[in-house]
């Protein structure tokens, strides 16, 4: 009687699994696929949903071999060989080159190279990076001082949450992006994304980015009302709306959120599908921990 009780529990538990065998093999498959066959930054996207997961299979194989040479994709072939590098002297590697990318004031990609160091947590603060988040303006401006505040330094990130009252919406919406990528916001900062988050209007094409910011920053009393928010751009949002909208719910754990971002996986666009991937993956991960 007692082994029957444990095998019809072990069932029970079995069945309320979120994220089925299935769906699991389903969504590495489309990050796999999206690995091999998709074109530049929607093959990073992919690389580093797989790295993100635990999947890291044969990504830094394959951007081996991608071109180095190519302005913009570039940074993002250095940005995965840094996350995917075996060692810390390897992704230091990536990491300078992609800081030279910022000081040279003749390359074409300076923009992408400041977003790249943000997310990878670089910081730096060679003379050009001070003078660049000092006389910039719009969304570069917001990227340089995300890799000042990236030292964790108070007024450093006091001067990235200014660009939040930016009256361009593409300033805002990169200056909310940066801060989704920190762990914690100070209060003030919070404070003026929350601000942020209830003035961005609701036709803003970077509504989303400040609404994922403040979802993933935000006490748990308060999701609710932001996950509501958050929902319909998994529906009608374009390619970056909804990959930002996945994004965000992948980082909070909710089975909930499973059947939402499942039938991205037949969008027709293949970053979305692999946004939607990435997403249940982690929202599985940090379920079964």
């Amino acid at each position: 009687m007692f082994l029957l009780l444990i095998i019809s529990l072990s069932c029970a538990a079995g069945a309320e699994e979120p994220v089925s065998q299935d769906l699991h093999h389903r969504c590495l498959s489309e990050l796999r696929d999206t690995l091999e066959r998709g074109e530049e930054f929607v093959k990073v996207h992919a690389a580093e949903s797989l790295l993100w997961t635990g999947h890291p299979d044969n990504v830094r194989a394959v951007f081996l071999n991608e071109p180095q040479d190519v302005p913009k994709y570039r940074i993002g072939v250095w940005r995965v060989l840094a996350q995917a590098a075996p060692d810390a002297q390897e992704r230091r590697k990536y990491e300078d080159k992609i800081l030279a990318v910022l000081l040279d004031p003749k390359a074409p990609d300076r923009l992408h190279a400041a977003e790249t160091l943000g997310k990878l947590g670089v910081t730096s603060r060679d003379p050009e990076v001070l003078r660049l988040a000092r006389e910039e303006t719009g969304p570069f401006q917001a990227m340089v001082r995300w890799v000042l505040a990236n030292s964790g330094n108070e007024q450093d990130e006091a001067a990235l949450a200014e660009l939040l009252t930016s009256p361009d919406a593409y300033t805002r919406g990169c200056t909310a992006y940066a801060m989704r990528f920190f762990k914690t916001l100070r209060p003030a900062t919070a404070e003026k994304l929350n601000a942020a988050a209830d003035k961005e209007p609701a036709d803003s094409a970077w509504r989303t980015h400040v609404l994922s910011a403040r979802y993933l920053h935000a006490s748990a009393s308060e999701r609710h009302c932001l996950r509501e928010s958050l929902q319909p751009y998994l529906e009608t949002g374009d390619t970056g709306q909804k990959r930002e909208a996945c994004a965000a719910l992948g980082r909070v754990p909710n089975p909930a959120d499973i059947p939402l971002l499942t039938p991205l996986l037949d969008d027709p666009d293949r970053d979305v599908r692999a946004g939607a991937a990435e997403a249940v993956l982690l929202i599985e991960g940090s379920l079964k921990k």
